[in-house]
């Protein structure tokens, strides 16, 4: 809670002299730093009196090292002192650049002698820090009440340690070392050289640095009360880096969050309120066992679970018996990945897992669900969110057979996988699916004549009846355009993206648009597209709702896509709330007798196609070209301001 300081007379704001106090603090909380800046340049009694209303604008700070000269302008120190809680020390945008080491102790000077004293979190990205103890002295001195420490990208590593004695009021430590850096100077945390203080006020703990198993339990052996541990390591997989579970459980009993792997999954959560472990994905790098005894321990407790098990040495029938005897109560996501899960586990922990709410599975061999494993899989009322990679449903069993018992599903994803087209019978529409990705999807053998009326037939089913709201559908194998049709006539669509096998082709592709009028859609995304002519653009500037377009050509079609020139400024006129157009690989723009235009003379026609009486916004464009400069690859025009 910002606490009021105490003003001046308020008579300076000349006729804002009238309103109370709080009123105007609450006037000058919607200003920006920049606003409150420009209002300092009003008069001089406005310059003396603003920056004691727009503390709470700059109790945030952002610096890069450009401010280590511009923070000594007198109007900038104004506006800072003890009411500054949290700071950011970054470089410039580019890419490659980082903060000296110099430049940053010059910033944290300024800070320590603007009164910047009450810093409660900070946040240093990509910083080089050589001298360990000169860096920890200025923290111990500018921030002693430090909460939050953010170390992102960091060209040396530091000792965690000695970090950790230096700040005391420490509650969350992240550090993240970058690989790229030139300059490698290592950790040194000697357990039997360095006091064996406990701290008891670190919450959080992310750690993405290739230290030595020794080296992190000697973190973890002092953060007693220690509720979230990210490892994020780039040596995670490796046994030998890995901090034992059964100790670091018992180091810290109030551990509530624990991700170890290179692929975050979880959103931290870190609770005070919390007893139990209720986030665990463990490393492919633990074994088998050491895995099973975890969860045995805490599955009453659990309520995020993600296995990644790409040991070959246990096979899925391990995986089903540790399945069909645990019980999950509470757990409301599941993400199993790997090569070793069978149909048999994959239904024994759904089962046991009745208020579960998201599911991820993802194997790297095929995955085969069939008449004897989907039968026995229970109908899960709370399931809102299922992928789905590499499973090949079988024989009587398709993939509609599988997610007809999730009846609340909300967003399903299916890549990689085999399915029949078959319907079951009594067959229930997913009336909540709000989104629908099929990507490299194989349809089961079936007769080609009647393939197309079986996928319209499929899809239909799949779609009707709900509110869906966005379609992504991938390389999905179809003998047309037709199966699409009826999911241009869906109401609710706001999003469609399609990447299909065959090139569209002009006449489907224009009844395909005509029918996306029923709908509301915002976003379209069209690749494969043969050729964009006068009356499929004119088409497209009838969506009413319709702000972001991206039309491509395949990556490896040597054909270019020809669009019309006067249907693009038409589309560009005339459509009322478009504001992006990509156009991607093999571009031409083409006038009506078939002359291709250069990228200048499409920048002009695009500059043409504002009506200057409508008051519209103008179109800026980015033209990229190949190597020789003669093919335009990618085509950007925003709408911009009035």
């Amino acid at each position: 809670m910002t606490t009021t300081p105490e003003l001046t007379s308020n008579k300076q704001l000349g006729f804002l002299s009238a309103l109370p106090n709080d009123v105007l603090f609450a006037i000058f909380e919607y200003l920006s730093k920049q606003d409150c800046l420009k209002c300092m340049a009003v008069c001089h009694d406005w310059y003396d009196a603003i920056p004691q209303y727009a503390q709470r604008a700059w109790e945030e700070l952002l610096l890069d090292e450009w401010d280590a000269d511009r923070v000594h302008h007198q109007t900038f120190e104004l506006f800072l002192g003890n009411h500054v809680k949290r700071v950011t020390i970054t470089p410039s945008f580019q890419p490659s650049s980082s903060v000296q080491e110099h430049t940053l102790y010059a910033l944290l000077q300024k800070l320590l002698d603007w009164g910047c004293t009450n810093i409660g979190s900070l946040d240093l990205e990509r910083c080089g820090i050589m001298s360990q103890s000169e860096f920890l002295y200025h923290l111990k001195t500018l921030a002693p009440q430090l909460s939050r420490l953010k170390m992102l990208a960091s060209l040396y590593s530091v000792d965690i340690l000695n970090v950790l004695d230096t700040l005391p009021n420490l509650t969350h430590f992240t550090y993240q070392y970058n690989p790229c850096s030139r300059v490698i100077y290592g950790p040194t945390i000697v357990p039997s050289t360095i006091s064996m203080e406990l701290h008891t006020k670190i919450r959080y703990l992310w750690l993405e640095i290739d230290l030595t198993k020794e080296q992190k339990e000697a973190i973890m052996r002092r953060c007693p009360d220690l509720r979230c541990y990210i490892d994020t390591s780039f040596n995670i997989r490796s046994l030998d880096s890995l901090v034992d579970l059964e100790s670091l459980f018992s180091w810290c009993p109030m551990l509530t969050f624990f991700e170890a792997s290179n692929t975050r999954h979880f959103d931290d959560v870190v609770s005070d309120n919390e007893t139990g472990l209720r986030y665990f994905h463990p490393s492919s790098g633990y074994t088998f066992q050491q895995v099973v005894q975890q969860l045995r321990r805490h599955k009453d407790t659990l309520e995020n679970l993600s296995i990644d098990n790409r040991n070959d040495e246990e096979d899925g029938d391990g995986w089903s018996s540790v399945f069909t005897s645990l019980h999950l109560p509470k757990l409301r996501t599941l993400i199993l990945s790997g090569n070793v899960f069978s149909s048999a586990a994959l239904v024994s922990v759904v089962n046991h897992s009745p208020v579960l709410e998201t599911l991820h599975l993802s194997c790297s061999q095929l995955l085969t669900l069939g008449w004897t494993a989907v039968p026995a899989l229970y109908s899960l009322e709370r399931l809102r969110v299922l992928y789905l990679h590499g499973l090949h449903f079988t024989g009587e069993i398709s993939l509609l057979s599988f997610v007809e018992r999730f009846p609340a599903l909300e967003e399903l994803s299916v890549s990689e996988s085999r399915t029949s087209l078959k319907i079951p019978d009594g067959f229930k529409s997913l009336r909540q699916l709000k989104r629908l990705e099929l990507s490299n999807i194989t349809w089961e053998s079936i007769d080609e004549q009647a393939q197309e009326a079986a996928i319209v037939y499929f899809l239909q089913h799949l779609t009707t009846a709900t509110s869906i709201e966005r379609i992504r559908l991938s390389h999905v194998h179809m003998p047309g355009l037709a199966p699409l049709l009826p999911l241009a006539g869906i109401s609710t669509l706001k999003e469609l993206n399609i990447v299909l096998d065959h090139t569209l082709e002009d006449d489907g592709l224009l009844k395909f648009v005509t029918m996306l009028r029923k709908t509301v859609i915002q976003t379209l995304t069209l690749r494969n597209v043969n050729d964009l002519p006068f009356a499929v653009l004119n088409r497209i500037a009838e969506l009413p709702l319709l702000s972001d377009l991206t039309i491509e050509r395949g990556r490896n079609s040597q054909r270019p896509v020809y669009i019309s020139g006067k249907g693009f400024r038409q589309m560009l006129r005339k459509s009322p709330n478009l504001t992006s157009v990509l156009l991607f690989h093999n571009t031409l723009i083409v006038q009506e007798n078939d002359r291709e235009l250069t990228s200048s003379q499409v920048t002009t026609l695009i500059g043409q196609s504002v009506l200057s009486t409508t008051g519209q916004r103008r179109w800026s464009t980015s033209i990229r070209t190949n190597s020789n400069g003669k093919r335009m690859q990618r085509i950007e025009v925003h709408r911009g301001e009035k």
